[in-house]
């Protein structure tokens, strides 16, 4: 059946009720209009090259592609094929070789810098801690290979490497989540025609129990008396809040209220997504008040960014206190623990440490906690004091300046 089509007619003719409804345009040719008994309306262009049996393209979904984009496409290929040239063969042709182009141009060190400026900082909160997975761990084992030419089993390797040489526990699963996403970015992007983490599995992780025992935390404190600034300082401070290792290190003066000794983390920086109150005791405000202002970070050594030498120190610390096989968020596990020896309360010392309440906690307690808080975390301190001072009277054992 041949027909001049209208808009009119291709959307008021009724479906066949079996078989298919197939009209020919008069006004191009070549181009066909096809109706289905369930309603599903296409086009389909037939062409043929000079000395080769007649072939046929399918363009797309009525009204999807309009008729006049239909008899233009129709007629593009058509005049083409009259030159001798198979147009939907040639597009497709000149496709796959773009996307190889692309997938062989794209290191994972361009891939990782594109994912981290045009999706992570705009997409995780802790963009961050994600750009220093990705700097620290991968990297280094991948970063000069082209995209594309990562498989599964280099996957598998580093993660072996991280776990089994470098001796990471929760950080290779989470390099494993990074590193997927960031093929996911890719393979959205089509710089890869895979993503190489797909059937990876994640590895066991082991509960760290850690805790440090009195002798190690004297010998720790001890061993910052020779330890450079801001780290020594920064080290001081988590052992006396019990706060978390970036809340600490990412700390500004504008969030310190000196006069009613509060220091309030910004919902940015709390797991919580909610700010976070810390009556800071004695101990931490002379500490604060011997630190040189440099700038809108505490901890700092250039002033507009926060210190983060705490890698490098970490081993230095190791060596000089004797002390082995601790991170620094064992220290919250230590002091969490020291809480419940002290008997403090599982309400106050989850509280202190920034836990999430449950949902009847926070709709029916609406009591602030701030004195028991107060004297939960000034208890600690005095506490502390005594450890580090071989149990001597805590106003008498040390004075909190940096460096000693």
């Amino acid at each position: 059946m041949t027909k001049k089509l209208t808009d009119r007619f291709l959307q008021t003719v009724k479906a066949p009720r079996e078989g298919r409804l197939v009209i020919a345009d008069t006004e191009v040719k070549g181009l066909t209009f096809r109706l289905t008994p369930n309603g599903t309306r296409s086009w389909l262009v037939r062409f043929r090259l000079p000395r080769r049996p007649q072939r046929a393209h399918v363009l797309g979904p009525y009204p999807g592609i309009s008729l006049k984009a239909a008899r233009q496409r129709a007629a593009d290929i058509v005049a083409a094929a009259k030159r001798g040239v198979d147009l939907p063969a040639e597009e497709d042709r000149l496709k796959a070789e773009r996307k190889k182009a692309a997938e062989t141009a794209w290191t994972v060190s361009q891939l990782a810098s594109e994912f981290i400026e045009g999706y992570a900082k705009t997409n995780h909160r802790r963009w961050k801690a994600t750009e220093q997975r990705i700097t620290n761990h991968i990297l280094p084992q991948l970063g000069d290979r082209a995209a594309a030419s990562v498989r599964r089993a280099d996957v598998v390797e580093l993660l072996d490497h991280l776990e089994r040489e470098k001796g990471l526990g929760a950080q290779v699963n989470r390099t494993r989540t990074t590193l997927s996403a960031m093929f996911r970015f890719a393979l959205e992007r089509e710089i890869v025609a895979s993503n190489p983490v797909t059937g990876v599995r994640p590895r066991k992780e082991v509960e760290r129990t850690r805790t440090l025992s009195d002798a190690e935390l004297r010998a720790v404190w001890r061993a910052l008396n020779e330890m450079p600034e801001p780290g020594a300082s920064f080290v001081r401070a988590l052992m006396l809040t019990a706060s978390r290792r970036d809340e600490v290190r990412c700390m500004q003066w504008s969030e310190i209220d000196a006069e009613n000794g509060l220091w309030t983390v910004p919902a940015a920086r709390t797991k919580t997504q909610k700010d976070h109150q810390i009556p800071m005791p004695r101990q931490m405000v002379e500490l604060l008040a011997s630190m040189p202002r440099r700038g809108s970070f505490v901890f700092t050594t250039i002033g507009d960014k926060p210190w983060s030498g705490h890698d490098k120190i970490k081993p230095v610390l190791d060596r000089e206190s004797g002390v082995k096989d601790w991170v620094f968020h064992d220290l919250r596990r230590t002091v969490r623990s020291r809480f419940a020896e002290m008997g403090i309360s599982y309400e106050i010392a989850e509280r202190l440490l920034g836990h999430a309440m449950t949902k009847v906690a926070r709709i029916y307690d609406r009591h602030s906690y701030r004195a028991e808080e107060a004297r939960a975390l000034q208890a600690w301190s005095d506490r502390l004091m005594q450890i580090v001072g071989d149990g001597r009277a805590a106003a008498n054992v040390v004075t909190l300046r940096p460096g000693g």
